[in-house]
């Protein structure tokens, strides 16, 4: 009923100035709307799953050639000290420091695995989400389809009173909805412009292609 709802702007629009019917205007609004964030989704999600695997494969051999032999170097610099200092205790902090080396290989190869395992998880979930978003989209047509006699049924249930107060809470949440909505898309656009421009100085390879995943990315609340 929302996503009816947030169409209901263009469906009138489309009314006033083409004479589309409003049925088929929903319809179509709801189709291609559905197709662009299914796309969207598909393109940023591969993207992003394919990453993250790359990151989590390759996490034991980065730590294998980059951090341990910077842990490595430290750990000799420190063993140096300490014989000079304190010899006596060598030996101690020696099997310290390389139990904290071995401790943190572990740490890193089974965090590896267990993110690998959890992303494989979600991927076979990937058809469970697909059903929703099915469900989703069929009930969104039938709601667009219908959405003069639903609303008018919902109406007939209220008194006056609760119906301008309803009348008024919507209007004020659609204005301020519209407003972020407006402020989010100059953000993304002014994001997107941004990294297209680094990525395109920087010869990095399909630089508006994630120019776009990065300014979608920053809009939303958490992963922003």
């Amino acid at each position: 009923f929302a996503i009816a709802l947030a169409f209901k702007p263009l469906i009138n629009f489309l009314h006033r100035k083409i004479g589309m019917n409003k049925r088929l205007s929903g319809v179509l609004l709801v189709v291609v709307s559905y197709v662009v964030i299914g796309f969207l989704l598909w393109l940023g999600g591969y993207r992003i799953f394919v990453w993250l695997r790359n990151i989590l494969t390759d996490m034991p051999e980065y730590y294998s050639t980059v951090i341990y032999p910077i842990f490595e170097n430290t750990n000799n610099w420190v063993l140096d000290l300490v014989n000079r200092l304190a010899p006596q205790f060598a030996g101690e902090i020696g099997d310290m420091l390389g139990s904290a080396a071995n401790s943190l290989r572990d740490y890193i190869v089974s965090l590896s695995a267990d993110a690998l395992t959890a992303l494989a998880g979600m991927s076979r979930r990937i058809p469970l989400y697909l059903l929703s978003f099915i469900f989703t989209i069929l009930g969104s047509l039938f709601v667009t389809m219908d959405y003069v006699p639903i609303t008018n049924f919902i109406k007939r249930q209220m008194s006056e009173k609760t119906l301008n107060i309803v009348m008024g809470i919507r209007s004020y949440l659609g204005k301020t909805i519209a407003s972020y909505a407006k402020a989010y898309l100059i953000l993304m656009l002014i994001t997107f412009i941004e990294i297209s421009v680094g990525m395109l100085a920087l010869k990095v390879d399909n630089p508006f292609g994630i120019a776009a995943i990065i300014a979608i990315a920053d809009a939303l609340p958490v992963l922003g």
